[in-house]
């Protein structure tokens, strides 16, 4: 099963991280069944980061490899895009990852 590793959230966000914020919502609109779990220590995730995406065989952290592993287990919010759309989609997602960075 999946896990969802994140920065902690304040002022009534479930996390003020960017990515980690942006996953959430993803999951949301996926219905995508992946425990979320608030976490401000990098050294709990198998990886050393967070946000991170993980399970006992992987690791995924970044917010397009996140939601390209998302995807690949059958987690998608762009099913009904064109596919001229859904490569809008991805330019945007990194412009805008790029930008918060």
């Amino acid at each position: 099963s999946m896990e969802l590793l994140y920065g902690p959230g304040e002022w009534s966000l479930p996390s003020i991280e960017p990515v980690g914020l942006a996953v959430l919502t993803y999951c949301q609109f996926t219905g995508a069944d992946i425990k979320l779990t608030p976490c401000a220590n990098p050294r709990k995730s198998n990886c050393r980061s967070i946000p991170v995406l993980q399970s006992e065989e992987e690791c995924v952290t970044g917010l397009l490899k996140m939601f390209d592993s998302l995807r690949a287990k059958g987690h998608n919010a762009d099913f009904e895009l064109t596919r001229f759309q859904a490569a809008e989609v991805v330019a945007l997602s990194a412009l805008v990852e790029r930008k918060l960075h």
